[in-house]
């Protein structure tokens, strides 16, 4: 009896040793756990800290004035026209007829630059847009441009155009952005390009 009760004991404390020793193996796992955890934490915590402190930069819809390029100028100018799809002119790259309507410009520092003219000649129909590298030239730019506006409004070949010219054009600048637009009667001329 001695001996079963002792078998009995012995198997008990074996079991209870056994289920000790998981329970210590869980505890020092959990304890791991428990560190590996709280060490994920805190380093989730300085990740979102240093987030914090960095100064995050504030994204505007609006661009500037100064960051408008020369097309998006000339696309807001022929929105405002009451016929816009009438309102036609094409792109001129030509140096050489660059230098003919506006001698000397090819020779200024100049960022971005487009020029649109008629399909045909003999109208009063031209845009020039620009923007200079400097102040220097952009004076001289825009002398020219008054240069050529002086010298369409007084072509005695085409009398008519030329009066058109001298009623309509206008050179308009802001800072070192210039503009030289003639439209015919009935087209819109913005007080401001450069506000558009």
């Amino acid at each position: 009896m001695k001996k079963t009760k002792f078998a009995i004991i012995a198997a008990l404390s074996a079991v209870m040793l056994a289920g000790c020793g998981s329970s210590n193996e869980s505890s020092v796992s959990g304890g791991a756990s428990s560190t590996e955890a709280v060490t994920s934490s805190s380093q989730t915590t300085t990740a979102t800290s240093a987030a914090e402190t960095e100064p995050q930069e504030e994204v505007t819809q609006e661009q500037t004035a100064e960051e408008i390029s020369i097309s998006e100028i000339y696309d807001k100018i022929i929105a405002q026209q009451p016929e816009p799809e009438n309102t036609v002119m094409f792109p001129e790259s030509s140096e050489e007829l660059i230098n003919e309507f506006y001698p000397g410009l090819m020779q200024l520092d100049i960022k971005q630059m487009a020029l649109y003219m008629p399909p045909v000649t003999g109208n009063a129909c031209e845009i020039l847009l620009l923007e200079t590298a400097d102040s220097d030239s952009a004076d001289k730019a825009q002398k020219i441009m008054s240069d050529r506006v002086d010298k369409a409004a007084s072509d005695t070949f085409y009398a008519d155009v030329a009066d058109v010219w001298a009623r309509n054009a206008q050179v308009q600048r802001s800072g070192n952005r210039l503009c030289m637009i003639v439209l015919p009667d009935g087209a819109v001329i913005p007080d401001d390009v450069f506000s558009l």
